[in-house]
């Protein structure tokens, strides 16, 4: 009874340290999301909802501090380009090699080019194919140097 008794105490000891140390994971998480807020509010905003989802998944509550890291990170990430006219999911981004446009492709079957600075739609082509076996239209080089940034869609290429 005694060695039942010990093992069940050690179990409670160590679901208390498990919960501050995710207490604290999220406190740091949500400090470097504030840290963050005017160099890179993309990553502030990612790292304060890493802060929420530590504790919350846990058992549905979350700190004081990360909850306002994350009304910060929204306010300070706000997007600078919506892009409007695509019926379906967007699925696939990428940018010209000189940064002046970008083409997304879309499971509407839709490839669209736009003005990156203004976000016009410059070029629509329709009827792509969207089954899986097939490689997106708009695709980054593995590299990740934007000179290999291209289409693999010969139609856009002469648009490109």
């Amino acid at each position: 009874m005694a060695a039942l008794g010990s093992a069940f105490l050690a179990l409670q000891q160590t679901a208390r340290v498990e919960d501050q140390n995710r207490l604290a994971t999220a406190r740091e998480l949500a400090a470097a999301a504030v840290n963050n807020l005017n160099a890179d509010p993309q990553r502030s905003l990612l790292l304060a909802l890493r802060a929420v989802k530590t504790t919350y998944n846990r058992d549905g509550t979350l700190t004081a501090e990360a909850e306002e890291a994350l009304h910060r990170a929204v306010g300070a990430a706000q997007a600078r380009l919506i892009l409007q006219g695509h019926k379906g999911a967007i699925y696939d981004v990428a940018y010209s090699p000189d940064g002046k446009r970008l083409a997304t492709a879309s499971v509407d079957g839709t490839v669209k080019v736009w003005d990156a600075q203004s976000g016009k739609e410059l070029l629509s082509l329709r009827e792509w194919n969207t089954n899986e076996a097939t490689p997106s239209p708009v695709s980054s080089g593995s590299s990740g140097n934007p000179e290999v940034t291209r289409l693999r869609s010969a139609r856009m290429a002469n648009g490109w």
